[in-house]
């Protein structure tokens, strides 16, 4: 997915509510097409940019009129009494070069860094212990490469355990999704066998594919009941907001799977549409088994719905080639049918066959 394809993507989901409102605001700026180029690309219909003179002008205006970012210039130098002032202020700071107007790839990284610290800045409002902690984990990994898979699973380990403390449901719903993926590697024929790189990438993606429920309130993730359309639609927000929800680096290889594990194979998911082979395939992978998992998960609501292991197994099989990929779930129950300690932790009470191949 390209970079402003993506940034387009976060930026609609923010301002989708007139109360949405973004401001931008620009300090010591001279060049004025700079300022028009990024307020191009990044113009919505509830969004105000406007210059500001003295910072001080800061401490005089009520919360709503603040900047959600304000741009500077890369020579611009600010006292201690300033800086205090921006974070006291939750004002995100983004700062530019006069030449950026020479490359479009440059100013496209600039603009999409822009809306991304508005998004976490919008995401994060009402959510300030969340704020605090995902803060801490990023100042620890701030300078670690994005190659590195073993700091990535340290790093994860960290944002699980924020997850468990907001939602005990949901980071155990991650965890079996993860460790399912052995069941799905039983039934994968040896000329699709993936390299133990990418079985420890794919686990690690499991266990991340939901950290963006982090911004969701808990009384939506912990409701003992169906949720209502509004709720549903709030929900549904969480594949767009992890991916700018954490700044670090180490996260960007894990974005695909987190934004596109509620696509569908027939183009009818969300957030973005991605029909068939479109959606990534780590992502095909994780929409089957994250299905599965909430079909027999142990989910208070779902007491009345919850499915044996036969009657998920052909749900997803009636969803192939529609909500899911035909291969995909062909894979998992192979490897199902392969492995009999998984079938054996399954109470299967309601009896029925198992109607797929």
């Amino acid at each position: 997915m390209e970079i402003m394809s993506m940034s387009k993507l976060v930026m609609d989901d923010t301002c989708k509510n007139i109360e949405d409102v973004y401001q931008v605001a620009f300090y010591n700026i001279h060049n004025f097409d700079i300022e028009k180029q990024i307020c191009l690309n990044i113009e919505q219909k509830n969004c105000n940019k406007f210059r500001i003179n003295d910072l001080n002008w800061i401490s005089k205006q009520d919360t709503f009129s603040l900047p959600d970012v304000l741009i500077m210039s890369s020579d611009t130098v600010l006292s201690d009494e300033q800086e205090k002032l921006l974070i006291d202020s939750n004002i995100k700071i983004q700062y530019i070069h006069d030449n950026i107007l020479e490359s479009e790839t440059i100013l496209q990284g600039v603009v999409a860094e822009i809306e991304r610290k508005i998004y976490k800045s919008k995401t994060l409002k009402y959510f300030q212990q969340e704020k605090k902690e995902i803060e801490k984990i990023e100042q620890k990994y701030e300078h670690s490469s994005s190659n590195n898979l073993e700091v990535s699973a340290n790093m994860i380990s960290d944002m699980l355990e924020l997850l468990k403390k907001k939602d005990e449901v949901t980071y155990q719903h991650v965890t079996n999704v993860s460790a399912y993926i052995d069941v799905f590697l039983e039934g994968l024929p040896e000329s699709k066998k993936l390299s133990n790189q990418e079985i420890t990438f794919l686990k690690q993606a499991a266990l991340i594919h939901d950290i963006g429920k982090l911004t969701i309130p808990k009384q939506i993730l912990r409701k003992e009941t169906s949720l209502t359309d509004e709720e549903y639609v709030h929900m549904q927000s969480h594949v767009s907001n992890h991916a700018y929800l954490f700044n670090n680096q180490l996260m960007q290889d894990y974005k695909d799977v987190a934004l596109c594990h509620h696509e569908r194979y027939d183009g009818k998911g969300y957030p973005n549409q991605l029909k068939g082979e479109e959606i990534p395939y780590f992502a095909r992978i994780i929409s089957v088994l994250d299905a599965f998992e909430a079909m027999t998960g142990n989910r208070k609501y779902m007491k009345d719905k919850q499915k044996n292991l036969y009657e998920a197994l052909n749900t997803l099989k009636i969803n192939a080639g529609k909500q899911f990929d035909p291969m995909i779930v062909n894979t998992f129950i192979r490897g199902v049918a392969k492995n009999v300690e998984f079938r054996e932790t399954f109470n299967n009470q309601k009896g029925g066959s198992l109607k797929c191949s």
